[in-house]
């Protein structure tokens, strides 16, 4: 049986995503555990998540692309599924750690908090706030390194045709472009206390190597946001060129739109 008809291949890798899910769910006296923490699991698993993509890329070896028939279900299909998924996958993982944490700070809030009598309530809240917000950050930069690693992977793909022509490939890189230049802020490990000014004057009066480094490493990830949003509009121009429009979003590709909170 060709998976290809009928659209099969799509349904095999969502029965691979879920199944281990499913089995760990049927069997008795297992609970399931899809990450370090259980209390927002995800709807799959890590292995599931391996297989799925693992499936993706056989059926990208067993079925190139050819000049031949180029109308045919090929790996220009399940590249840009394979690609889809890896984004889907990384974001949700994030997604429910982050989420977690904020049921932990809520539920555990000493767990966040130092023992010192002395500071007033005030300091206090903020050291415990600080201690969440470099949790969050550290998830954020997991987050980024996983997305530059789709990046290069979208990169090395895109280099040669015909993948380098195809529109759902262009359109998939450039949501990355926008989704890495909203994590290169977002991931950025400042002072709680840091503050973005344009005034000369105030700058002058905060001259602290903290201070410094922080200006320095909010320009340079500004830099860089900037530079993504331009490169993702090139790849959206280059995409509707090659006869698309841009029709996919940010939901339908599983790029969510909160990666600069």
């Amino acid at each position: 049986m060709d998976v290809r008809n009928e659209a099969r291949w799509g349904i095999g890798a969502e029965i691979l995503l879920r199944r281990d899910e499913q089995e760990t769910s049927a069997s008795p006296g297992t609970t399931k555990v899809p990450n370090a923490m259980e209390s927002t699991p995800i709807n799959f698993t890590a292995k599931g998540f391996a297989a799925a993509k693992e499936y993706y890329e056989r059926l990208i070896l067993n079925h190139p692309f050819t000049k031949s028939s180029p109308q045919s279900i090929s790996s220009l299909h399940f590249y840009p599924a394979m690609f889809g998924l890896w984004v889907y996958n990384t974001q949700e993982e994030s997604k429910a750690t982050r989420k977690n944490l904020a049921l932990r700070q809520e539920e555990e809030p000493d767990e966040f908090s130092e023992d010192d009598n002395s500071e007033s309530e005030f300091a206090h809240r903020r050291k415990s706030q600080s201690k969440v917000d470099a949790a969050v950050t550290a998830i954020r930069a997991l987050e980024l390194e996983q997305a530059q690693q789709i990046a290069v992977r979208m990169d090395q793909l895109l280099a040669s045709p015909p993948y380098s022509d195809s529109p759902e490939l262009l359109e998939l890189r450039g949501m990355i472009c926008l989704w890495i230049g909203d994590l290169s802020l977002s991931a950025l490990s400042i002072p709680a206390d840091f503050e973005e000014s344009d005034d000369p004057d105030r700058m002058l009066m905060d001259e602290t190597p903290g201070s410094l480094a922080a200006r320095r490493e909010h320009r340079l990830a500004t830099e860089k946001k900037a530079a993504e949003v331009q490169r993702s509009i090139e790849l959206f121009e280059k995409a509707k060129k090659r006869g698309r429009s841009v029709a996919y979003n940010l939901e339908s590709l599983h790029i969510d739109d909160d990666s600069a909170k």
